[in-house]
């Protein structure tokens, strides 16, 4: 059998980005339970803690992304810390930085949470003293994200 001398395997430079932990499904404009955590590789998939890089997080929907949505790796890290989206429906969060290549989360649900206000749809119109509205008013529950609530107890 042949045999080597001893070596060391060293991480390379940074190269890429990694969802480390992912979002979980939530309601509209609740902060994320489980917020994304992304970590700075090498080509081979090691974590390099030696840079310092600022990660940027967005929607691939172009919706808007609520919450501090830029941070600073520390020892290779980014840890987002009060993520939310408002609305409802399935969404993929992507990670870039100027230098590394971008990545993106697994899909996630955003659904629609309890009745939080009332939103007018319709305003009422064309009415005299004492009379019914020409045009009568329609109003719809929404959650905090501002999606349509469905069901609600509220009369």
């Amino acid at each position: 059998p042949a045999i080597t001398r001893a070596f060391d395997v060293t991480v390379g430079p940074a190269a890429q980005l990694f969802v480390v932990t992912q979002p979980v499904p939530t309601t509209g404009a609740v902060v994320f339970a489980t917020q994304p955590i992304v970590s700075v590789q090498d080509r081979g998939g090691n974590l390099v803690v030696a840079t310092s890089v600022m990660v940027h997080a967005s929607l691939s929907n172009s919706l808007m992304l609520h919450g501090n949505a830029s941070r600073s790796t520390v020892s290779g890290m980014a840890n987002f810390t009060n993520l939310h989206v408002n609305e409802a429906g399935s969404h993929l969060l992507l990670f870039t930085s100027s230098t590394l290549l971008p990545t993106a989360s697994i899909p996630f649900n955003v659904g629609v949470g309890p009745a939080y206000a009332l939103r007018v749809v319709v305003a009422a119109r064309g009415s005299t003293g004492g009379l019914p509205f020409a045009t009568q008013p329609v109003i719809d529950t929404v959650d905090m994200g501002g999606n349509r609530a469905t069901a609600t107890d509220h009369t």
